[in-house]
């Protein structure tokens, strides 16, 4: 059908395209501005040759180099792609997500001397009735890229709560619903202001999901918990469940820092001469990297492209916050809710709110026990600068502008 006859407008240039489609602005005929999501003609058409073309390439490198038999990746790729080319299937994805958000991040505010319904986290509007399988009829959203930081410093937002605001509706989304965005790139996630002049996250491209079973939900959960506590014996125990023996260097791989040698709590910035440490034994240890990659759950892999990007933009922010922290802390309110869920209701409907409600204290010795050792960690630094200034015959010497 003629996008002419369907849409008030139709740009026929594309605002954007990607490998499997691209994507037009567009008017409806009541005049809302939409972006429109086309798949590539004949995609479908190419697919199943290429990925067996893909396939065989992988049969005939594994053949000379068996070291990095890759094959195993083959089936993940494939039913990601099968799931990415249903265009339906991502307006279901974009609803559920913004579901699992809206309890948390939305809320009432009086804003201009009215009630107003503010979002921190939001995702583009889908016009059912404008959507296929092949296209996809979204909400245009006025922001800027999660990387643009000189944009974001024009809105009067800050980086630290943007950062924060994202590691926080990420981590909830793997840690407490077990239900992600695998593709959380800086062109997926933008950023405006919200009702009240806050800052607000539009989550885009909600074709790449993933969903983890209770199961691995709550292990995860637990390791997550674990490596930032240091719990050496529960890493080892998680791990193990997962099919993992390295447990070290699987910690590495997930938190990208040193276990034997992180603090605990963590810190947010990573030092050269430990990138460099990691890299080393990495490149050491390539064939155990490999055997590991095979044997943990495949989950895993998606998690750890949602945890890459994370990162990544963080650290392009400067490290604002400790997305250690920030993780773990949703890894906790994780076993929280599963808690909630196995917690009698004849004891809570006889004693109502009087009760704290169960796993609050693990909770909240979680965060006395990191912030423990948060303020050690303030006090021996306290203490070393104290004893270098002792140490000064001129304190001036070291700082002129007294």
């Amino acid at each position: 059908q003629d996008p002419h006859e369907v849409f008030g407008y139709f740009d026929e240039k594309p605002l954007a395209a990607a490998s499997l489609s691209q994507v037009h602005r567009g008017r409806t005929k009541d005049g809302k501005e939409v972006v429109v999501k086309v798949m590539y003609q004949g995609l479908h058409d190419r697919f199943e040759s290429d990925m067996t073309t893909f396939r065989a390439i992988g049969d005939i490198s594994a053949f000379f180099f068996p070291q990095f038999d890759n094959r195993w990746v083959y089936d993940e790729i494939y039913k990601h792609l099968v799931r990415e080319m249903d265009f339906q299937r991502e307006a279901a994805n974009a609803k559920r997500a913004e579901k699992s958000w809206e309890k948390k991040y939305t809320y009432s505010a009086f804003v201009g001397g009215k009630r107003t319904t503010v979002r921190n986290v939001a995702v583009p509007f889908v016009y059912d009735d404008l959507t296929t399988k092949r296209v996809l009829t979204m909400e245009f959203i006025d922001g800027c890229k999660i990387s643009d930081f000189d944009k974001i410093e024009k809105m009067g937002l800050k980086v630290a709560d943007i950062s924060r605001l994202m590691m926080n509706a990420f981590a909830d989304q793997i840690f407490i619903h077990g239900f992600f965005h695998a593709d959380p790139h800086p062109g997926n996630v933008f950023v405006r202001k919200n009702e009240a002049g806050g800052p607000q996250l539009v989550v885009l491209d909600h074709g790449l999901y993933s969903e983890l079973n209770d199961e691995f939900r709550l292990l995860f959960c637990r390791l997550w918990k674990a490596m930032v506590m240091k719990d050496e014996a529960t890493v080892k125990e998680v791990s193990a469940a997962m099919g993992v023996r390295e447990y070290r260097l699987f910690a590495m791989m997930l938190m990208f820092r040193d276990f034997d040698t992180a603090s605990i709590g963590m810190t947010s910035k990573i030092r050269a001469d430990e990138f460099e440490r990691m890299r080393d034994m990495v490149m050491e240890q390539v064939d155990v990297v490999m055997d590991m990659m095979r044997a943990m759950p495949k989950e895993l892999l998606t998690v750890l492209r949602n945890n890459n990007y994370l990162r990544s933009i963080n650290m392009d922010m400067g490290a604002p916050v400790n997305r250690f922290r920030i993780f773990a802390s949703a890894a906790v309110e994780g076993l929280e809710a599963r808690n909630e869920q196995n917690s009698s209701p004849f004891a809570i409907e006889n004693l109502g709110h009087f009760l704290p409600r169960p796993g609050m204290f693990d909770k909240l010795r979680f965060h006395a026990f990191l912030e423990y050792h948060n303020v050690v960690g303030w006090l021996v630094r306290a203490c070393i600068l104290s004893l270098f200034l002792s140490q000064c015959d001129d304190i001036r010497s070291y700082f002129p502008s007294l």
